[in-house]
């Protein structure tokens, strides 16, 4: 069985969605909320779903369908 590990932050994507997420959180709490606190909260709260998403739409149909009538694949 393969295991593969895949480190939200590491991705571009993923760490701008944190720091959107600092930023609401901070507001919320009407002071500034670190960003390992936001992160911690972002990945247990919409970390799953957000993975999912971002890869999802890696394997569309449709994606891979408008590369081969551009000539690219």
């Amino acid at each position: 069985m393969s295991h593969i590990t895949y480190n939200l932050l590491k991705d571009p994507c993923a760490y701008y969605e944190i720091r959107k997420h600092k930023w609401f959180l901070s507001e919320k709490a009407g002071r500034e909320i670190g960003f390992a606190t936001a992160a911690v909260d972002w990945v247990a709260n919409y970390g799953d779903a957000w993975r999912l998403y971002r890869f999802s739409s890696l394997f569309r149909p449709e994606h891979h369908q408008a590369e081969a009538l551009s000539g690219r694949s």
